[in-house]
């Protein structure tokens, strides 16, 4: 039982000990934010943020956002002559969603992402590989 009162005694000190610990560095960060010191600031979540990759061995492509701006995003795929192949208005936070490039010819295309603030574009190349088989009978 001694030990059992030990241990929380102990646990105490160390919860308090942590708490203080961030009590401290909120106090330094908004000292440091107060004062115009611009090296130690925490960097805030950007506004806008996605990724594009592909689907290995297929020709679809997954687009994920995070929308922090609370504003619509519109997300637009062009090919390399600029021509505009899709386009979406979207007003949701979280965004994930697969696209199939099969019936598009091989070349270059870009997602362009944007929140009317920021603009993202991710490239992409879309190139079909067809093998090619002879038969020597």
């Amino acid at each position: 039982m001694k030990t059992m009162k030990t241990f929380l005694k102990r646990g105490k000190g160390i919860l308090v000990g942590l708490t203080l610990t961030t009590v401290i560095a909120v106090s330094g960060y908004a000292q440091t934010m107060a004062s115009g010191n611009k090296s130690e600031t925490l960097a805030a979540p950007k506004a806008l943020e996605a990724v594009v990759y592909q689907i290995p061995e297929t020709t679809k492509f997954k687009v994920h956002f995070l929308n922090n701006s609370g504003r619509k995003v519109t997300v637009q795929l062009r090919d390399a002559q600029n021509q505009l192949v899709y386009s979406e208005v979207v007003s949701g936070k979280n965004y994930i969603r697969k696209f199939d490039l099969n019936n598009l010819i091989d070349g270059a295309y870009r997602f362009e992402i944007s929140n009317g603030n920021q603009y993202i574009v991710k490239e992409v190349a879309l190139q079909t590989v067809s093998a090619r088989s002879v038969q020597v009978e």
